[in-house]
């Protein structure tokens, strides 16, 4: 499984397991002399091996001169430099322990395994007896494995700051909320987790007031994220506080709400230019992302009619275990990741792109060929429904260019996007998923809902109609031309 995508799948989902270690394991059984987990960990044990005794015999106690290492560490009073050379087989054993901690489940930031790593190296390299160390050193290994296997899991409260979102009421989504901080939150959440918050302040009176004026908002999100370090656990809280906030964007439009950490400020800019032709200077003074001082407003109705109709579907989704989900509803969860991040793009180009990702994520999940033909059927076939014929060939035409475009950004780093076309994009997609996420529990797969409910008339879509197309096109070229020369 590709390595970017199954990343965006974990980030849309509350689930604590990726697929690239499991990826990994997998192809270790299928490979002609594995045929069980054990045996795939064992061959994981010996390639460990195979990648420590170049990197030990690499290893020096001395700083080397710069340009000529990639790490150094000291630990009480002793040290290790890592050259350059042994920086592949560095780059190994990382990846293996972190394929060892997925095998097991353990979701593990890489500075921690790096830790690991580091005084595993340190305890190896400094022992008194480097013979006796060097002949056990398959068992030092199925230690060190065995510790990143059983590194125990801790459930962390993050209260993650949200900028340009108010909230007039609390919103729930998963297992997780959107809130104005108050002292009544506060309150409830030391009551909930049996908890007491310790504050730098003098008293949490104190914190309810300066905690939002350092952030510059009011609004955050209360996530539980679960991991073994507190650096993945933020990792993870902060991906559902992402979530929440995709969902959030799939109902709203011109929405500019943001987590903390990814909010850009009001800014000026003073640009200079200069006719080389005929030497004039002038200077554009503009101010940048003064959009991000009109917040979002989540009124008591919208969270009334979002908890109403839109969020029962949503957690229905977020609960279930990944491998319980239909192919049609994990499609969904990627589709609003991808729609979600379009939102918050500010270049349009791949605003744009990211928009057309979301619909080919559900259009076509398992790509294939003559995606463009495809795509474009299944779009109007499916949000233009109840349209005329004329209506869906129109459409049919127009998402076909679009997905070109999309295509030509990609690979070629060439086209151009207008906002009409962007704005057009955007509200096509977002009623898309809207539409299919309503039948969510409905369709096991996307070819279900085609069939049953959204059947597509091949013949509207046919050669000769694109060829026609064409023809009306150059003819009104040609006539534009007549006419300008007449």
């Amino acid at each position: 499984m590709n390595w970017v995508i199954f990343c965006l799948l974990h980030i849309a989902r509350f689930t604590w397991w990726t697929a690239t270690g499991f990826a990994d394991i997998q192809s270790f059984i299928s490979s002609p002399t594995i045929s069980t987990l054990s045996e795939a960990l064992m061959k994981l044990n010996d390639d460990f091996r195979n990648d420590l005794i170049p990197l030990l015999d690499g290893l020096s106690a001395n700083r080397l001169p710069p340009g000529k290492y990639f790490k150094f560490f000291e630990h009480e009073g002793k040290a290790l430099a890592f050259p350059n050379a042994i920086y592949p087989n560095y780059l190994a054993l990382k990846r293996m322990l972190r394929l060892r901690a997925n095998t097991s489940g353990k979701l593990i930031s890489d500075d921690a395994l790096e830790g690991k790593l580091t005084d595993f190296l340190f305890r190896i390299k400094y022992a008194s007896d480097q013979s006796k160390v060097r002949s056990e050193i398959q068992k030092e290994i199925a230690l060190l494995l065995k510790d990143v296997k059983n590194m125990q899991s801790m459930k962390t409260l993050f209260i993650i700051p949200i900028m340009n979102l108010q909230v007039e009421e609390n919103v729930i989504i998963g297992d997780s909320s959107i809130v104005s901080f108050s002292l009544d939150i506060l309150a409830a959440l030391e009551a909930k987790y049996k908890l007491k918050f310790k504050f730098e302040e003098k008293s949490i009176k104190d914190s309810v007031l300066r905690i939002p004026e350092e952030n510059q908002t009011r609004t955050v999100a209360i996530v539980v994220a679960e991991a073994p370090d507190e650096k993945k656990a933020l990792e993870l809280a902060i991906q559902k506080a992402e979530t929440c906030l995709n969902i959030l964007r799939l109902y709203g439009s011109g929405t500019s709400f943001v987590i903390r950490e990814e909010y850009i400020g009001s800014i000026t800019q003073r640009l200079i230019k200069v006719n080389l032709t005929d030497g004039t200077y002038g200077e554009i003074a503009s101010a940048l992302n003064v959009g991000n001082h009109f917040p979002t407003i989540l009124t008591k109705n919208l969270i009334s009619e979002l908890k109403t109709n839109v969020l029962p579907k949503i957690d229905a989704l977020l609960v279930k275990e990944e491998d319980s989900l239909t192919s049609l509803q994990d499609d969904l969860l990627k589709a609003i990741l991808w729609f979600g991040n379009s939102v918050k793009e500010n270049q349009r180009n791949m605003k744009f792109v990211k928009a057309i990702t979301a619909l080919e994520t559900l259009l076509i999940p398992d790509g294939g060929t003559a995606k463009l033909d495809v795509i474009a059927k299944r779009f109007a076939s499916i949000t233009f429904k109840s349209a005329t014929d004329e209506k869906k060939k129109e459409v049919f035409s127009e998402m076909r260019s679009m997905y070109q475009l999309r295509s030509a950004i990609i690979h070629s780093g060439e086209g151009y996007v207008y906002e009409d076309d962007l704005q057009k994009a955007m509200l096509w997609v977002q009623t898309t998923i809207q539409i299919l996420l309503e039948r969510a529990d409905k369709y096991p797969k996307l070819q279900d809902a085609i069939t049953k409910e959204f059947p597509i008339t091949e013949k509207l879509y046919s050669q000769p109609f694109r060829r026609n197309i064409m023809k009306k096109i150059v003819r009104a070229l040609t006539r534009h031309k007549d006419v300008s020369h007449s």
